[in-house]
């Protein structure tokens, strides 16, 4: 059996799931890497106790995820928002930028403890290593250029996945603010990081069911399941990961309530001082 055999059947089973043609299969296998992450994000985070998390951890899962953000923003994005798919070029930074998240994630584990769980998942690390780099070995060795297409739409997708990924953040947060709350009041500066995220992803989440039912004949739902499904992927991702540094909107949120008052009271005074 092939290395990538799983990977194929889940591949072949969303595309008969969905009537997928083969140039609609970088999409297809892009989706399945967004579906582990958020299962990542289920076993590593939701289900781990917060107690045990080390500095070390919280900064290489900082970097390793502003690495996927910008990913999205700089290269996915463009895709949903003009539709055309220059496939070569998706597909291998897709697997540069999933190299370097899993050697983050490698170089991590190899200087930690390993419990059962984190062990299972260095493993899956180091097979999808292997699967990505004689992926990239067989493309340019291969000389088969995949075919580019046009598919329109899609952001909306991307906008209620943000809105599914903040919304579940919130409400976890809330959930550990209410166990880990003798903890919370001890540590002055953790309070404070925590109420910082929960307005920042409350915010977010806001912001983005907002943008949902603004009316954007050119940004809106696409008919194609295959990319409709990898950008509800992507915005569940971008709003789950944003919990490692959802404190920065939540002081952004804050400044700018800040200013907003500031400016009100401002023009309410001049109107005093120069009464019409």
């Amino acid at each position: 059996m092939r290395t990538s055999s799983f990977i194929d059947f889940a591949d072949a089973l969303l595309s008969c799931c969905c009537g997928i043609v083969d140039i609609k299969r970088l999409d297809n296998n892009i989706s399945i890497g967004m579906f582990c992450r958020i299962l990542f994000f289920l076993f590593t985070i939701l289900l781990r106790d917060l107690s045990t998390y080390t500095w070390t951890e919280f900064i290489s899962q900082i970097v390793a995820w502003f690495i996927f953000h910008l990913f999205i923003i700089i290269y996915e994005i463009p895709y949903f928002l003009d539709g055309h798919s220059e496939s070569d070029k998706r597909e291998h930074r897709y697997k540069y930028m999933d190299i370097i998240q899993l050697l983050i994630g490698i170089i991590y584990f190899t200087q930690t403890e390993w419990t059962y769980l984190e062990f299972l998942t260095f493993i899956l690390f180091l097979l999808n290593l292997l699967i990505n780099l004689l992926g990239l070995c067989k493309s340019y060795c291969v000389n088969k250029k995949k075919q580019d297409y046009y598919e329109q739409g899609g952001v909306k997708q991307i906008i209620l996945g943000l809105f599914v990924g903040t919304l579940s953040v919130t409400i976890y947060l809330f959930i550990i603010r209410a166990q880990y709350e003798e903890e919370i009041e001890a540590s002055g500066s953790l309070g404070q990081y925590m109420t910082y995220t929960i307005i920042g992803e409350i915010g977010a989440a806001v912001s983005s069911l907002f943008f949902l039912f603004i009316p954007m004949d050119k940004y809106n739902f696409t008919s194609d399941c295959t990319k409709g499904v990898l950008g509800f992927f992507y915005g569940i991702n971008f709003g789950l990961f944003s919990i490692f540094y959802g404190f920065l909107f939540g002081i952004i949120l804050i400044i700018i309530f800040f200013i907003l008052i500031i400016t009100v009271c401002s023009q309410h005074t001049d109107s005093q001082v120069h009464p019409a």
